[in-house]
């Protein structure tokens, strides 16, 4: 399958292995409306993060659409866990801070398994009534989002960058805690 876009769109594709954990969910096709921008801090081998990402928002999918553009970050990916903690610091986050999962849309940021779909829902309503909610104020977020995703992307999508635009293969496999532990180094070394 072929996307087509226009200049004034977006598609947002993002090859996780080779930028490093970053991964995206959505392509953006023909939305004219508001939009609202989130942006998922997660670990592979994080329980929280697979009940949202699996239970969460395929319902925020079917509600929202393309009006809800949500970007995954593996903190297990170069770079992240360090944008994690700017994130934190630029919107005042001192408690729970390098925990996942994480949520940022605007200026809030959402911690766990709880708070992500109790406060989310609501929060993607509030900013479309009130013509979108675009990139955090996060320098680190915003030079990721100049980099990676403001870039001249060709009219037509190749079927591998279609193949990219999914969410991130959570799996829920028995293993032992030293194999859990040697998946993400640097998530559980932090």
């Amino acid at each position: 399958m072929r996307v087509r876009l226009k200049n004034w769109l977006l598609l947002l594709v993002v090859v996780s292995v080779a930028l490093g954990g970053f991964t995206t969910i959505i392509a953006q096709e023909d939305n004219t409306g508001p939009v609202v921008y989130g942006f998922l801090f997660f670990s592979q081998t994080c329980p929280h993060c697979h009940d949202v990402i699996n239970n969460n928002v395929p319902e925020w999918e079917d509600e929202f659409g393309d009006s809800f553009i949500l970007i995954y970050l593996d903190v297990a990916g170069s770079g992240v866990a360090n944008m994690l903690y700017a994130t934190c610091d630029a919107l005042g986050v001192t408690e729970g801070c390098g925990g996942v999962p994480m949520m940022v849309i605007g200026d809030q940021v959402m911690l766990g398994s709880r708070e992500i779909p109790a406060r989310t829902p609501q929060l993607i309503r509030d900013g479309l009534d009130n013509g979108g909610i675009g990139v955090p104020d996060v320098t680190e977020i915003q030079e990721w989002v100049d980099r990676y995703v403001n870039t001249n992307i060709p009219a037509e999508a190749t079927a591998e960058t279609e193949a990219n635009t999914a969410p991130p293969v959570i799996t829920t496999e028995s293993r032992s805690w030293v194999d859990k532990f040697n998946a993400d180094p640097k998530g559980n070394g932090i």
